[in-house]
């Protein structure tokens, strides 16, 4: 009865480091540039760094990676929907909490799937994950102030189906979910690809040619990374268009730009909570393109 949609984001990590080992050892092995802001070096985030290198990374995502999410998002929505359709005596409460448990279904595919984007993704799914079992609660008790309720719920065979699945399920999360949480804070296990909210919206005369997630690779620490394509809508030179793209991410996004090896860059810590992970932003000039890489590391 394990809460799947909740933890849906971490059981498909985990099987896509397994599954990329080869391609992030070659990664690791590749010289990386270093970001500094003031004395805090960057290359402290892992093997990979933030690096136009490691731009030639191929993107995480795959038709069997989104099917996985889908059938986990829908385990995890499924179950608590079981659970309360037998436990639920009267039609008004039925319906209500139903739908309550569908919302927060929903919220927790559509964030462990990446459809909806937020910088306090885990910590929003963690929430979710406590309060879907505190709504069958909740619903349990308020039907018990309907006449005739509780006799109903002591017998049947679905009524007593209903309590020991609840029970159960109740039970796990209120003990599984927290222990989670604590182990995520203290060891810092969970890294995740930055939100573009950090670097966009662009200013008047660039646009974003291409937004790539690249996932995940680990090394001395577990980096997920983003990649954008910048160009200009005017005719503007690749400098100009970086340098454009430097000013608008010191002035309206409040990062610090210093020159690294291969380009500008620069990094600081965001999000809060179980979220809370250095954030790095690049930008390089190669190939006749400008290239943006956010990357976010535990």
């Amino acid at each position: 009865m394990m809460k799947v949609g909740g933890l849906a984001g971490e059981v498909l990590a985990g099987a896509e480091l397994a599954a990329d080992q080869p391609r992030r050892r070659e990664a690791a092995r590749r010289p990386s540039g270093r970001l500094r802001e003031g004395n805090c070096d960057a290359g402290s985030m892992g093997a990979s760094g933030i690096s136009a290198d490691t731009l030639g990374l191929p993107p995480a995502r795959s038709p069997g990676r989104l099917a996985a999410v889908i059938v986990l998002g829908l385990l995890g929505v499924a179950l608590p929907l079981v659970c309360w359709a037998l436990l639920a005596r009267t039609a008004r409460a039925g319906w209500v909490v139903a739908a309550l448990l569908a919302a927060c279904g929903a919220g927790e595919l559509g964030l462990a799937s990446g459809w909806i984007q937020s910088g306090e993704k885990v910590t929003l799914l963690v929430a979710l994950a406590l309060v879907m079992p505190l709504v069958i609660v909740a619903g349990s008790v308020v039907e018990r102030r309907h006449a005739g309720a509780r006799r109903l719920r002591s017998g049947g065979v679905r009524g007593i189906a209903g309590m020991v699945l609840s029970v159960a399920y109740v039970g796990f999360s209120f003990v599984a979910v927290p222990l989670t949480a604590l182990m995520i804070l203290t060891q810092g296990l969970v890294a995740h690809v930055p939100s573009s909210a950090e670097v966009l919206p662009l200013p008047a005369g660039l646009a974003v040619a291409g937004n790539q997630d690249q996932g995940c690779a680990s090394g001395s620490h577990t980096t997920c990374s983003r990649r954008f394509l910048i160009k200009g809508t005017t005719r503007l030179s690749e400098e100009e268009v970086a340098q454009r793209l430097r000013e608008q991410l010191a002035r309206a996004h409040g990062w610090r730009m210093d020159p690294t090896v291969d380009g500008w860059g620069g990094c600081r810590t965001e999000g809060w909570l179980l979220d809370r992970q250095q954030v790095c932003v690049g930008v390089y000039t190669s190939q006749h393109q400008v290239t943006m890489l956010l990357q976010g590391g535990n």
